[in-house]
């Protein structure tokens, strides 16, 4: 403070133009718990409710889903239908067209009917087989909603850090901007030493690159986020403006904030959409392989019917069985077994997937949550007032240069932190509730609106 008191006229001058820069650098209001305002657009930002009804109502995959269920059904409809009679009317010893009647010959006709067997003794394992098929549809339509819920959530969150990281980086960028300023005005009166300058200048290249990466990731995740919103936006749409600050989950089912209560892995495998479409596939290549062996004996069928000669009637009947003498269908048999054997394999992996999905989600929600409570309530604003007092000490002389760099450094890397962990904590609920098999997107019709299924 003494060489401020000696300076001569003008250099007291500078020092004071210096003094009122600094004076609005440190002036920046605390941003407490709204850090992102002057990133936020004038359109109304999007929030994680209004996201997953974009997903339900509009995401090609649902539809999808949706018709491929409706197509099981048509197909477990048809497997319980009986088959068509057949009806055969025929005359013989007619004279030809233009000829005359054979000689000795009476004329006969017949009229049958036919009917295949096959659906009557093999319609039980034909309806078992296609209902379990419409029970792996249903299933894997939910499993689809789970997974599109899931990857909607995480490219919300991952949009809204961007967004933070991207304000913290021009935020730095301005403050540097500013600091760049000043010393040139500070080595320009002979104030300052220039090796402050240099590095100033250095530091906001640095920012100015750091800002540039975080707007690119950002633009990235926005990119990822536009298929959830289906067809509502796009990458470079005002409504891809993610409201950071999610405080409340709007209408959605469990409260991210608050804790969970203890999950039984034996209830929750039976409601994950995954393990139900597993134990359902189990039951249809069983089903599938009970089918084959009936089929041994395929096209048996009995006839009846009536023939008629010389004015006299008479009734036919009959029964065509084949004699599987060749073929037993040995192949498609082993076939069908092995199939129902892969399934059940396949079902303990799934089964040991999820089960460890859910006490890895668990264990990710008791981690998140003590991370949340050590985190001091007031660390972004106790971070905002160590940068204001450090750059307030700066422009007093009590501190150099690099003490300062670092406080505002420490700022950046404390409200970078605080989201992260917060959102953090909030996705590891929400990833506990779709691993307990919570369907958190709304119900949507089979259809959506604006799209018709082709007729027949």
């Amino acid at each position: 403070m003494s060489r401020i008191h000696s300076a001569s006229a003008p250099l007291r001058r500078t020092v004071g133009l210096v003094g009122v820069l600094w004076f609005w650098v440190g002036s920046f209001p605390a941003r407490a718990q709204a850090l992102p305002e002057t990133a936020r657009p004038a359109a109304a930002p999007l929030s994680l409710r209004q996201l997953l009804d974009s997903v339900g109502a509009h995401h090609p995959l649902l539809a999808a889903a949706s018709a491929n269920v409706r197509a099981a059904s048509g197909s477990r409809i048809a497997a319980g239908s009986l088959g068509n009679p057949m009806v055969t009317f025929q005359v013989e010893n007619v004279a030809l067209p233009g000829g005359a009647a054979p000689i000795g010959l009476d004329q006969e006709s017949f009229a049958t009917a036919t009917l295949p067997l096959e659906p009557f003794y093999q319609r039980w394992s034909r309806v078992s087989a296609a209902g379990a098929s419409v029970d792996v549809a249903d299933a894997s339509r939910r499993e689809v909603r789970r997974r599109l819920a899931s990857g909607a959530i995480q490219a919300f969150y991952r949009t809204a850090l961007g967004q933070i990281d991207v304000e913290i980086a021009r935020e730095l960028a301005r403050w540097l901007d500013t600091l760049v300023a000043a010393n040139t005005v500070r080595v320009r009166e002979g104030f300052s030493a220039e090796a402050d300058l240099l590095r100033s200048r250095i530091e906001r290249a640095r920012a100015t690159a750091e800002a540039g990466t975080r707007e690119a990731e950002l633009a990235r995740a926005r990119g990822e986020l536009a298929p959830f919103l289906g067809g509502s936006g796009s990458a470079t749409s005002p409504t891809l403006a993610i409201l950071v600050r999610t405080d409340s989950i709007d209408g959605i089912r469990g409260d991210a904030s608050g804790a969970l209560g203890p999950v039984s892995l034996e209830t929750t495998l039976q409601q994950r959409p995954d393990v139900v479409a597993a134990r359902a596939l189990v039951r249809q290549r069983e089903a599938s392989a009970g089918l084959e062996k009936w089929r041994i004996l395929p096209q048996l069928s009995v006839t009846i019917g009536a023939k008629r000669t010389a004015g006299t009637s008479s009734m036919i009947a009959g029964i065509s069985v084949p004699i599987p003498l060749f073929d037993q269908n040995r192949g498609n048999i082993r076939r069908a077994n092995a199939e129902a054997h892969m399934a059940r394999e396949e079902l303990l992996a799934v089964e040991q997937a999820a089960g460890g999905d859910i006490l890895a989600s668990q264990a990710a929600v008791e981690a998140w949550t003590a991370r949340v409570q050590e985190l001091p309530l007031d660390l972004l604003a106790a971070a905002d007032e160590m940068r204001r007092i450090a750059l307030e000490g700066y422009r007093e002389g009590a501190i150099n240069l690099l003490q300062a760099l670092d406080a505002i450094r420490a700022w950046g890397n404390a409200s970078h932190d605080y989201y992260q962990v917060t959102f953090a904590h909030r996705q590891s609920h929400y990833a506990l509730l779709l691993a307990t098999g919570t369907d958190l997107l709304p119900d949507s019709p089979s259809v959506p609106r604006g799209r018709e299924e082709p007729r027949p």
